[in-house]
């Protein structure tokens, strides 16, 4: 992918995976995922150095791919806009 997108104005790349782990029974039924299994749903960015740029970890099993970049953009957009609140953010473009 880095030889495809380095000419690009693309930044890096954006993927999920889902982390196993133990639960309590009670805590359990938001962290069972698609498969069945229990899980947390982790959200990484990196740059084309391999860098980690973002993470985003902790979210139920059950949390869709979409739910966890919709939060982690939001938070972002919304911190960008705390530090500049005069400058707009017109262009976004992500792609899964």
């Amino acid at each position: 992918w880095v030889l495809h997108f380095r000419n690009t104005n693309c930044i890096g790349a954006i993927d999920g995976t889902h982390s196993p782990i133990i639960i309590n029974g009670e805590k359990a039924a938001p962290y069972r995922n698609r498969k069945g299994t229990l899980s947390q749903n982790v959200m990484v960015a990196c740059d084309f150095d391999l860098n980690f740029t973002f993470i985003s970890c902790g979210w139920e099993g059950s949390a869709t791919d979409v739910r966890v970049l919709r939060s982690a953009w939001n938070k972002v957009v919304k911190e960008f806009h705390e530090k500049h609140p005069y400058v707009t953010m017109n262009k976004q473009q992500i792609q899964d």
